[in-house]
Protein backbone atom coordinates (compact mmCIF):
# COMPACT_ATOMS: atom_id res chain seq x y z
CA UNK A 1 0.00 0.00 0.00
CA UNK A 2 1.26 3.37 -0.94
CA UNK A 3 -0.24 6.89 0.42
CA UNK A 4 1.23 10.25 -0.90
CA UNK A 5 0.28 13.95 -0.09
CA UNK A 6 -1.14 15.85 -3.13
CA UNK A 7 -1.00 19.66 -3.22
CA UNK A 8 -4.12 20.95 -1.50
CA UNK A 9 -3.98 18.96 1.17
CA UNK A 10 -5.71 15.91 0.06
CA UNK A 11 -4.03 12.06 0.01
CA UNK A 12 -3.82 9.39 -2.58
CA UNK A 13 -3.95 5.90 -1.66
CA UNK A 14 -2.56 3.31 -4.10
CA UNK A 15 -2.61 -0.37 -3.35
CA UNK A 16 -1.67 -3.02 -5.24
CA UNK A 17 -3.56 -6.58 -5.06
CA UNK A 18 -2.19 -9.89 -6.50
CA UNK A 19 -3.71 -13.28 -7.72
CA UNK A 20 -6.85 -10.97 -7.08
CA UNK A 21 -9.36 -12.37 -9.06
CA UNK A 22 -10.32 -10.46 -12.15
CA UNK A 23 -14.27 -9.66 -11.16
CA UNK A 24 -13.57 -9.21 -7.90
CA UNK A 25 -10.94 -6.49 -9.01
CA UNK A 26 -13.59 -5.10 -11.67
CA UNK A 27 -16.05 -4.64 -8.70
CA UNK A 28 -13.45 -2.25 -6.51
CA UNK A 29 -12.49 -0.42 -9.52
CA UNK A 30 -16.41 0.24 -9.85
CA UNK A 31 -16.40 0.76 -6.21
CA UNK A 32 -13.66 3.11 -6.54
CA UNK A 33 -15.17 5.42 -9.32
CA UNK A 34 -18.77 5.32 -7.56
CA UNK A 35 -16.62 7.17 -4.43
CA UNK A 36 -15.34 9.33 -6.39
CA UNK A 37 -18.22 10.41 -8.58
CA UNK A 38 -20.19 11.05 -5.12
CA UNK A 39 -17.59 12.80 -3.74
CA UNK A 40 -17.54 15.12 -7.10
CA UNK A 41 -20.93 15.82 -7.27
CA UNK A 42 -21.20 16.47 -3.45
CA UNK A 43 -22.71 19.61 -2.61
CA UNK A 44 -20.90 22.62 -1.71
CA UNK A 45 -20.25 23.55 2.01
CA UNK A 46 -23.36 25.68 3.16
CA UNK A 47 -22.35 29.11 4.31
CA UNK A 48 -24.83 31.56 6.22
CA UNK A 49 -24.47 34.57 5.81
CA UNK A 50 -26.86 37.38 8.26
CA UNK A 51 -26.85 41.12 7.64
CA UNK A 52 -29.63 43.35 6.98
CA UNK A 53 -28.01 44.90 4.00
CA UNK A 54 -29.28 42.80 1.09
CA UNK A 55 -26.14 44.69 -1.32
CA UNK A 56 -23.87 42.45 1.20
CA UNK A 57 -25.34 39.44 1.24
CA UNK A 58 -25.27 39.77 -2.29
CA UNK A 59 -21.41 40.61 -2.40
CA UNK A 60 -20.79 37.86 -0.20
CA UNK A 61 -22.65 35.23 -2.71
CA UNK A 62 -20.90 36.16 -5.46
CA UNK A 63 -17.60 36.22 -3.96
CA UNK A 64 -18.36 32.65 -2.10
CA UNK A 65 -20.15 31.25 -5.07
CA UNK A 66 -17.11 31.49 -7.19
CA UNK A 67 -15.17 29.60 -4.12
CA UNK A 68 -17.62 26.93 -4.34
CA UNK A 69 -19.51 27.70 -1.61
CA UNK A 70 -23.36 27.60 -1.04
CA UNK A 71 -24.61 30.81 0.41
CA UNK A 72 -28.29 31.40 2.33
CA UNK A 73 -28.40 34.85 3.34
CA UNK A 74 -30.57 35.94 6.86
CA UNK A 75 -31.46 39.41 7.74
CA UNK A 76 -33.34 39.04 10.99
CA UNK A 77 -32.69 36.42 13.94
CA UNK A 78 -36.16 34.34 12.82
CA UNK A 79 -33.96 33.81 9.91
CA UNK A 80 -30.94 32.46 10.79
CA UNK A 81 -33.28 30.16 13.32
CA UNK A 82 -35.34 28.52 10.26
CA UNK A 83 -32.17 28.49 8.56
CA UNK A 84 -30.27 26.53 11.18
CA UNK A 85 -33.66 24.37 11.16
CA UNK A 86 -33.80 23.75 7.53
CA UNK A 87 -30.08 23.08 6.30
CA UNK A 88 -26.71 22.11 7.50
CA UNK A 89 -24.91 25.19 7.98
CA UNK A 90 -21.08 24.39 7.81
CA UNK A 91 -20.72 28.62 8.71
CA UNK A 92 -22.42 31.86 9.68
CA UNK A 93 -21.16 35.27 8.87
CA UNK A 94 -22.67 37.70 11.00
CA UNK A 95 -22.67 41.23 10.91
CA UNK A 96 -21.87 42.47 14.64
CA UNK A 97 -24.44 45.34 15.03
CA UNK A 98 -28.27 45.05 13.60
CA UNK A 99 -30.98 47.69 14.03
CA UNK A 100 -32.91 45.35 16.03
CA UNK A 101 -30.43 42.54 17.17
CA UNK A 102 -26.84 42.05 18.23
CA UNK A 103 -24.31 39.86 16.01
CA UNK A 104 -22.61 38.18 19.17
CA UNK A 105 -26.29 36.94 20.57
CA UNK A 106 -27.18 35.23 17.31
CA UNK A 107 -23.39 33.96 17.15
CA UNK A 108 -23.63 32.72 20.93
CA UNK A 109 -27.32 31.35 19.73
CA UNK A 110 -25.67 29.23 17.01
CA UNK A 111 -22.92 28.02 19.38
CA UNK A 112 -25.09 26.82 22.01
CA UNK A 113 -27.20 25.30 19.36
CA UNK A 114 -25.41 24.04 16.09
CA UNK A 115 -21.25 23.84 18.16
CA UNK A 116 -19.59 22.72 14.86
CA UNK A 117 -20.85 25.59 12.58
CA UNK A 118 -17.80 27.83 12.02
CA UNK A 119 -18.67 31.23 13.19
CA UNK A 120 -17.25 34.51 11.74
CA UNK A 121 -18.31 38.07 13.57
CA UNK A 122 -17.78 41.21 10.51
CA UNK A 123 -17.63 44.63 11.72
CA UNK A 124 -16.88 47.96 10.57
CA UNK A 125 -12.85 48.34 11.01
CA UNK A 126 -13.91 51.55 13.36
CA UNK A 127 -15.06 48.83 15.90
CA UNK A 128 -12.21 46.20 15.64
CA UNK A 129 -10.59 46.52 19.08
CA UNK A 130 -14.46 45.92 20.61
CA UNK A 131 -14.70 42.72 19.12
CA UNK A 132 -11.31 41.26 19.19
CA UNK A 133 -12.11 39.73 22.80
CA UNK A 134 -14.54 37.49 21.37
CA UNK A 135 -12.07 35.82 18.93
CA UNK A 136 -9.82 34.87 21.71
CA UNK A 137 -13.02 33.96 24.16
CA UNK A 138 -13.37 31.04 21.68
CA UNK A 139 -16.97 32.29 21.50
CA UNK A 140 -16.18 33.50 17.65
CA UNK A 141 -13.60 31.72 15.25
CA UNK A 142 -12.82 34.55 13.23
CA UNK A 143 -13.05 38.20 13.12
CA UNK A 144 -13.20 40.14 9.30
CA UNK A 145 -13.47 43.56 9.42
CA UNK A 146 -15.54 45.64 6.22
CA UNK A 147 -14.15 46.04 4.13
CA UNK A 148 -12.66 42.77 3.45
CA UNK A 149 -10.74 40.87 0.73
CA UNK A 150 -11.81 37.84 -0.94
CA UNK A 151 -9.37 35.61 -0.24
CA UNK A 152 -9.40 37.00 3.74
CA UNK A 153 -13.33 35.77 3.55
CA UNK A 154 -12.45 32.85 2.33
CA UNK A 155 -9.73 32.06 4.78
CA UNK A 156 -11.67 32.88 7.47
CA UNK A 157 -14.26 30.47 6.37
CA UNK A 158 -11.98 27.80 6.07
CA UNK A 159 -9.59 28.17 8.70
Amino acid sequence: MRCERLTGGSFAIGVTFRDLPLDLYDHIQDLVAAALERRRTAAPATVLVVDEAPNTRQAVARDLGSADKRVLGASTPLEVVRHLADVRIEAALVEARFADANGLAILACIADEHPSVRRILVAECARARDYEREVHSGRVHAFLTKPWERQCQVAALTA
